[in-house]
């Protein structure tokens, strides 16, 4: 066993079975005895803590990478509505 690994007893839970959950945690969607042991778990293994940490971090730069691209696209869209409309005046 690894040292940042918890014994496994009838009440905790593994590093397998922590990583399974870690959406469930992060959508706040467990019941509270698997919110318990999942927290108990992280509160115990740096591994299973730097992993959610990680999958904080990706959601984080996923959502500001959408964000960014939704902004990009608003933008080019405003600039080609107005190049569309300049165009048409010039033919009128």
């Amino acid at each position: 066993m690894r040292p940042d690994q918890p014994a496994h007893t009838g009440c905790d839970i593994r590093c397998a079975e922590a990583i399974e959950l870690v959406t469930l945690h992060l959508d706040d969607a467990l019941d509270d005895r698997d919110r318990r042991l999942f927290e108990r778990h992280i509160d115990a293994c740096t591994g299973c803590t730097r992993y959610v940490a990680q999958i904080r971090q990706t959601i984080d730069l996923t959502r500001r990478v959408l964000e960014h691209m939704s902004v990009a696209r608003h933008s080019q869209r405003t600039e080609l509505r107005a190049a569309f409309v300049a165009k048409r005046r010039r033919s009128d």
